[in-house]
């Protein structure tokens, strides 16, 4: 059972480590990237970037890092011991926290405004750059929100980890 809980939280760290990775690039790089380019442009690529990541690669770990945790959390209070139950704990947090911070927010803002955005059409706004501002400036404060919270979760994950380590 040790092996299956620590490989269980391993994976959950690797997993929670991507989707920071990945939201924390978003922030830095994709979006501010998308915001030099002409507004017009931008409008209609970003309906293009949405589409190309729905992936089976971005899927498992978009939900890995919310159903590792979770089963790594459950495996490790199953095991009784005050270590594992201790990691348990951190990592049933670190699912609670990707769940809000991510997952939540994913499906209640970020995703309606991509779908919003992309019902615009491939035709120009009337205003693009209204329409950009109106978009990115929200879009990326609640995707920096999740890249915090994917960090934590990744922390918590980290932690509960290190948790398993027989006492010295």
């Amino acid at each position: 059972m040790r092996g299956l809980r620590l490989l269980l939280l391993a994976f959950a760290l690797l997993a929670g480590g991507l989707a920071a990775g990945f939201s924390y690039a978003y922030s830095i790089s994709v979006m501010p990237g998308l915001d030099a380019a002409p507004p017009a442009a931008a409008i209609r690529a970003m309906p293009g970037t949405n589409a190309v990541i729905r992936s089976p690669v971005f899927a498992a770990v978009f939900f890995g890092a919310l159903l590792l945790p979770l089963a790594a959390g459950l495996a490790c209070l199953a095991g009784g011991e005050a270590p594992p139950r201790r990691a348990g704990g951190m990592s049933l947090a670190a699912a609670a926290v990707y769940g809000g911070g991510v997952v939540a927010v994913t499906f209640a803002v970020n995703l309606p405004m991509n779908e919003a955005l992309a019902a615009l059409g491939p035709a120009a706004p009337a205003d693009p750059a209204a329409a950009r501002r109106t978009y990115s400036d929200p879009w990326t404060a609640w995707n920096d929100l999740r890249a915090v919270a994917a960090t934590v979760a990744a922390g918590l994950s980290a932690a509960a980890l290190a948790a398993t380590r027989p006492a010295p």
